[in-house]
């Protein structure tokens, strides 16, 4: 029985797995949590003592969880906010001193790499180039590629908390900040524009995070349906990620609480996610969006953990 967790900016995650001899693996356990590590210092690269102390409270809970499920070893991914801090390093020997658990501070683009290894195993994405987008709260991931080969990706540092601190700073979203955040996108994916440019992708993958939560707003607010995430892609057409875009922006925190499908782990970075995505849209003449369950620790099961 192995465990992985997922020390991203805004949420930990675990992920508890029995290795199968086949390549695969069945999930055994899994939990997020809303740890928010780089609140109150990701624009200024440090990690705050206030967030280390949540983080330290979630990662004892977990290892205490994966002892009780019988786990021998626990692997630690540790992305945006640990790396570009200037304690993160620290911060990471901190874990592995006092709780025995090693954390691989991982570069961009080893994260681009592993989100494409997790999210090509839930897609079809066919021989056609995909982008795939990955909206962490650091760092954001663009990697286009088809079945077979990636063409291009990159890591961006515009996360979710770090647009945040820059255009959210009240509830609800200053309607003046909106074009603001999306003029600061144009400057910042230049590269981006270059690849797209190239390679001319028709499919937005969503990787996780805020496009599951776009998927469940669909199924249960706009369909009225049960929504059980599959482990399998899911369709999200344009014209609905659009009403559901129309829908959140004008809300504040507690009133997009009520929308079903928007969980306390998503409600604050949701808004900006959504305003990249919309640009993304705007931008780039998609015909659909397609959502993944995979992402990064389901890549680095499939790519690191089968290998050892």
């Amino acid at each position: 029985m192995k465990a992985v967790i997922d020390l991203g900016t805004n949420t930990f995650q675990l992920l508890i797995i029995n290795l199968k001899g086949n390549g695969n693996f069945e999930i055994v356990y899994q939990e997020k949590q809303a740890v928010k590590l780089g609140k109150g210092g990701i624009n200024q690269n440090v990690i705050s003592p206030e967030a280390e102390l949540r983080a330290w409270k979630t990662l004892q809970e977990y290892k205490e969880i994966a002892l009780k499920y019988g786990v021998d070893k626990i692997y630690a991914l540790g992305t945006s906010a640990i790396r570009n801090a200037e304690n993160g390093q620290e911060f990471a020997k901190k874990i592995q001193e006092k709780l025995g658990i090693k954390v691989f501070v991982i570069d961009g683009e080893q994260e681009a790499t592993w989100i494409y290894a997790g999210v090509k195993r839930a897609v079809q994405l066919g021989e056609q180039p995909n982008l795939i987008v990955d909206i962490g709260g650091g760092s954001t991931e663009f990697i286009i590629a088809n079945a077979q080969q990636v063409f291009w990706q990159k890591s961006f540092e515009i996360g979710g908390l770090r647009l945040i601190e820059k255009f959210m700073y009240q509830e609800p979203m200053p309607a003046q900040n909106i074009p603001k955040l999306k003029a600061y996108l144009s400057k910042e994916l230049k590269e981006l524009d270059q690849a797209m440019q190239q390679h001319r992708p028709s499919i937005l993958v969503g990787s996780s995070g805020a496009f599951t939560t776009f998927a469940a707003v669909d199924a249960l607010h706009l369909q009225n349906k049960k929504y059980v995430p599959p482990y399998t892609e899911i369709d999200l057409p344009i014209p609905t990620f659009e009403k559901i875009y129309q829908i959140l922006l004008p809300l504040n925190r507690e009133q997009r609480l009520q929308i079903k499908g928007v969980t306390e782990l998503r409600v604050d970075m949701i808004v900006v996610g959504a305003i990249l995505v919309h640009y993304l849209i705007k931008k780039y003449p998609f015909r659909t969006i397609k959502v993944s369950n995979y992402s990064l620790k389901e890549g680095f099961i499939f790519e690191q953990l089968q290998s050892l």
